[in-house]
């Protein structure tokens, strides 16, 4: 088994470049870290909205949480070839940011690798208002599929690239920390054709993914 943790702010397009990478990787499974966090807060703290647990549990529920899923998640990569978790380098709260990723979470996980998805602000945005407006599935004209997203912060382009830099900072002291190495994929160009970002990185994370399998 050989685990990724895939990170990037909300918007930075994860789910349609790790649809992508399944696409070539028929063996890999994909976890989304937030939605298994989802599952565990209905069950202990009532709580049905994903958004709802970074703006309604306290730090400390937070943290417990975030062990729980990642627990669970080393059960299920027990029987998995090559395991993906999607998910945030940090995480904004009400009183401040959080760490998506806590040392010791990823200390339990074990992954072999760290890959940081960079973008324009200004491309993150657009795409958190468009995927505001999805109101029921779609598949798009690449295979991927979108589904509604509620609940998002909207933000500035400003707010966006600060959380930019703060996941930057969070990946590399986790990797200082575990000696875990980080690639960063750096989108921070205007696309040519839709889509060409999603296929640039996910072309990335399979080159880097098959030096490990």
């Amino acid at each position: 088994m050989v685990l990724f943790i895939v990170a990037g702010v909300p918007g930075i397009g994860k789910t349609t470049i790790l649809q992508l990478v399944k696409k070539e990787l028929n063996e890999a499974r994909v976890i989304n870290y937030g939605d298994l966090m989802v599952e565990i807060a209905k069950k202990k703290f009532g709580i049905t909205d994903r958004d709802d647990i970074r703006k309604k549990l306290t730090a400390s529920d937070y943290t417990e949480l975030q062990k729980e899923a990642a627990l669970k998640i080393k059960q299920i990569a027990e029987t998995e070839k090559i395991l993906f978790v999607d998910t945030h380098m940090s995480v904004k709260k009400p009183e401040g940011y959080y760490p998506g990723m806590p040392s010791d979470v990823v200390n339990l996980l074990k992954p072999v690798a760290i890959f940081l998805i960079e973008g324009r602000p200004e491309d993150i945005l657009e795409r958190r208002l468009k995927d505001s407006m999805i109101e029921k599935p779609e598949i798009t004209e690449i295979g991927t599929l979108t589904t509604p997203r509620t609940g998002r912060d909207i933000e500035d382009e400003r707010l966006i690239e600060l959380q930019q830099r703060i996941d930057r900072y969070y990946a590399a002291a986790i990797s200082e920390k575990t000696k875990i190495p980080i690639k960063i994929i750096d989108l921070r160009f205007p696309q040519k054709e839709e889509f060409e970002h999603a296929k640039i990185a996910a072309k990335e994370i399979i080159e880097v993914v098959r030096r490990f399998i």
